[in-house]
């Protein structure tokens, strides 16, 4: 029995670009305003889509255990993630809600990486780009894919899998381990 089914040309699945921390820092330096810089840091630390930022209240956060709640990111779906690192209490909280539409915040890191050099690196970097490093840096950290699912709302699995194409680094490892075994063996 024959199929059908057209062949056509099979869709390109690139690498999403991603900011890496010593990036981010320099996005940071570049930006002016607070409400930009804490948008960015939220997005960055925390994986935050640009939406979710702009929504985040105050009385979302969690001091207790250092959480605080996403309430109806995409799918309508709220999750509990870990405050930024950087967040100071006594200064940032003043700054939410952040006063900024998701347009602002685009501009704001358009204008910040390319002050900083990076549009000019990674031409296709963007606010959504904060999201990419988080995961990264939490796959280069050794969480795994089911640990960081939660963390970024992801409701299939295969959508938190595709960051690790960002950074496939416990494949890497083993083969870099595997092969340097052989070599090791080869020179004995």
């Amino acid at each position: 029995m024959q199929h059908n089914r057209k062949r056509g040309k099979r869709k390109a699945k690139p690498i999403p670009a991603w900011v890496e921390e010593r990036e981010y820092l320099e996005l940071l330096r570049a930006t002016p305003g607070i409400h930009h810089k804490l948008a960015m840091m939220f997005a960055w630390e925390s994986g935050l889509r640009i939406s979710e930022t702009i929504n985040l209240e105050p009385n979302d956060i969690n001091l207790e255990d250092n959480t605080f709640i996403v309430r109806e990111g995409k799918g309508m779906k709220d999750r509990i993630v870990p405050l930024p690192f950087s967040f100071q209490l006594d200064y940032h909280m003043q700054f939410l809600p952040i006063a900024c539409s998701k347009r602002a915040l685009e501009t704001a890191f358009t204008k910040a990486a390319v002050a900083s050099g990076l549009k000019e690196k990674k031409p296709k970097i963007c606010f959504h780009s904060f999201r990419h490093g988080y995961a990264r840096y939490n796959l280069m950290m050794g969480m795994d894919v089911t640990e960081i699912q939660p963390l970024m709302g992801h409701e299939d699995i295969q959508t938190t899998a595709h960051y690790a194409k960002i950074h496939p680094f416990k494949p890497i490892k083993s083969w870099r381990d595997k092969v340097s075994q052989e070599v090791a063996q080869d020179g004995n």
